[in-house]
């Protein structure tokens, strides 16, 4: 089977990272570059009971993001950058769990999680080739009908002129946004509040 390359002009809750490339390539004109979310990349929802641990993996295409900035003294602010994801699209492993995850976080009623890039520090340097910069960015996640912002640590790296990796990981409770830990088998097993995106990007640029 070919597997189709997903496109910056098409990230999981999390490809919010893809957005961090306009901290590092925006001319200032408002001209960005175009990008190639390599297969080997990785966003990973991770969650726990108390028989065992889960993974939900992100299968989405996103539509073309235009966003806009204004950039400062070592920060920039941004607009237009939302990603909206399907909650159908997250791959748990097995049709139950798929269900059971659609389940817990309402997707009858709200059917998709909506990522927005709100502010990024330490940008006042470019990246440099095989050295890991760390960026700060506050996201702003909007779930079950409920909306909250986080800040979290994104580490960057220049692999070469065309290429570089981000990782970073966000730690939510699904109580930030009214989700309350399923309890199945009458009580006999605990989902865990605390949930956890995983995120390993490998971004190429392709003009």
């Amino acid at each position: 089977m070919i597997r189709r390359k997903k496109y910056f002009n098409n990230t999981s809750m999390g490809r919010f990272l893809l957005l961090v490339v306009f901290l590092i390539k925006v001319n200032l004109t408002g001209y960005a570059q175009q990008y190639v979310l390599e297969d080997k990349s990785t966003v990973v929802l991770k969650g726990s009971s108390t028989v065992n641990n889960f993974t939900c993996s992100c299968q989405e295409e996103w539509p073309v993001l235009k966003p806009s900035l204004v950039k400062g003294d070592n920060r920039v602010d941004f607009s237009n950058t939302n990603l909206v994801i399907d909650i159908k699209n997250l791959d748990c492993g097995n049709r139950m769990m798929n269900k059971d995850l659609q389940s817990t976080l309402n997707a009858d009623k709200y059917p998709s999680i909506t990522v927005s890039l709100l502010v990024a520090n330490g940008t006042g340097v470019g990246l440099i080739q095989g050295a890991w910069q760390t960026i700060k960015a506050q996201l702003k996640l909007k779930l079950n009908g409920n909306e909250n912002a986080y800040w979290t640590t994104i580490d960057a790296k220049r692999i070469d002129d065309r290429n570089l990796q981000f990782k970073g990981i966000l730690d939510l409770k699904m109580t930030d946004f009214k989700i309350i830990p399923p309890r199945p088998f009458l009580g006999m097993i605990v989902v865990h509040d605390e949930m956890e995106v995983n995120l390993d990007l490998y971004i190429r640029q392709v003009n």
